[in-house]
């Protein structure tokens, strides 16, 4: 009686985490936002999202000076990808233009870094802002884009590791396995021990 209720409640919960990953839909975040007074606006959609860190003009460069400097102060970001020059590694794909369009990359990033920002820069600077950046909700690695005024220049990819960055294209530290799988995967085996013995 114990082992059919177990299997009828991991399928149901199976069920219901199929389902429920189902009816996701993609979110679209804008930045600035609806409410900023600005010139142009970017946006994201991504399943299941992401959050706008930080918009300026100016440039938004290839290397790690302003998502370190400004936005959070340490220098735990490096510069995974830029569209517009194939000077790294990590396979960033973006199609479409002017205005909008789709970018990916490979989902493995996700076991290097533990955070990801994807960084629109427009190509005219007479608009304000010229560039903003979107931290993508783990595990998002694809989605699309829009720029409302002119043509996007290109995006560049960040990610957040664990030490400090050495370069361009430094892949940083593996993010550590949580210990809370550890532990879910014993509590397992001891339900799955005790059910043994009282069948025994």
């Amino acid at each position: 009686m114990i082992r059919k209720s177990i299997v009828l409640s991991a399928l149901i919960l199976g069920f219901t985490t199929v389902a429920g990953s189902a009816q996701a839909a993609p979110i679209t975040t804008s930045c600035p936002g609806t409410l900023e007074t600005t010139d142009r606006e970017f946006t994201l959609t991504t399943e299941p999202g992401s959050v706008c860190r930080g918009y300026q003009p100016g440039n938004i460069n290839g290397n790690d000076d302003y998502i370190n400097d400004v936005l959070d102060g340490v220098n735990f970001w490096t510069t995974l990808d830029k569209s517009d020059d194939g000077m790294y590694p990590n396979a960033l794909t973006v199609t479409g233009g002017p205005n909008s369009g789709t970018f990916s990359f490979t989902p493995a990033l996700w076991t290097i870094y533990d955070r990801i920002i994807v960084g629109l820069k427009s190509g005219n600077g007479q608009y304000d802002p010229d560039w903003a950046a979107f931290e993508l909700v783990p595990y998002a690695s694809s989605g699309e884009w829009t720029v409302s005024i002119n043509g996007l220049s290109h995006i560049n990819l960040y990610g957040h590791g664990t030490t400090t960055r050495t370069g361009g294209d430094d892949p940083g530290s593996p993010v550590p396995e949580p210990a809370s799988l550890f532990l879910f995967g014993s509590g397992v085996a001891l339900v799955a021990r005790k059910i043994r013995r009282r069948s025994a």
